[in-house]
């Protein structure tokens, strides 16, 4: 994880929460494990080399071009945008202006959902209604569901409109929401 972090993003274009989060990772990573089986330390070889990783974070990187990756940019919006919501308690399920919104894409929940649990649970945790008397898992758990609930949101609207493109959801034709099928 911290070898492919480290090539898609520059260390000093992340939060220094994330990469402390990424130090003690390598820390836990670099703990020798006992191997059960044959496999497991076939596994542990294969990945322990370094030029073997290259190898196939290479051979990942070119099954993958051409499609759309989550970039330091969209990180960026994402964070403008969807931060402040997590942080007031708002689910972010949909963006987009007023009559034109879209779901959230799912990437950007996750990766914004760590982000407040990374770097912003005590802000998160002082918005909840008792505020700084709940426990860290408490106000874990709340986050969870906020994120669970943008989850659902989004996956609504997205349904919402490719009903309202399409049709309906099973191919069929009928109207679209709203529109009578006369």
């Amino acid at each position: 994880m911290t070898t492919t972090m480290g090539d898609l993003y520059p260390k000093d274009a992340l939060r220094a929460e994330v990469n402390d989060a990424l130090e003690q990772w390598a820390d836990i990573c670099s703990i020798k494990a006992r191997h059960k089986t044959v496999y497991d330390e076939l596994a542990f070889k294969t990945f322990d080399e370094p030029g073997n990783v290259r190898v196939i974070l290479d051979g990942v990187k070119a099954s993958l071009s051409g499609l759309e990756c989550y970039s330091a940019e969209r990180l960026e919006r994402d964070v403008k945008q969807i931060e402040p919501l997590f942080l007031n308690l708002i689910p972010p399920g949909e963006t987009g202006s007023f009559s034109s919104e879209d779901g959230t894409e799912i990437a950007s929940i996750l990766n914004i959902g760590w982000l407040v649990y990374l770097s912003k649970l005590s802000e998160f945790r002082s918005k909840l209604p008792r505020g700084s008397d709940i426990a860290d898992s408490e106000a874990t758990r709340q986050l969870q569901e906020l994120i669970l609930k943008s989850l659902e949101i989004s996956e609504i609207r997205f349904t919402y409109n490719e009903i309202a493109r399409n049709g309906s959801r099973d191919g069929e034709n009928s109207a679209a929401p709203g529109k009578s099928a006369s």
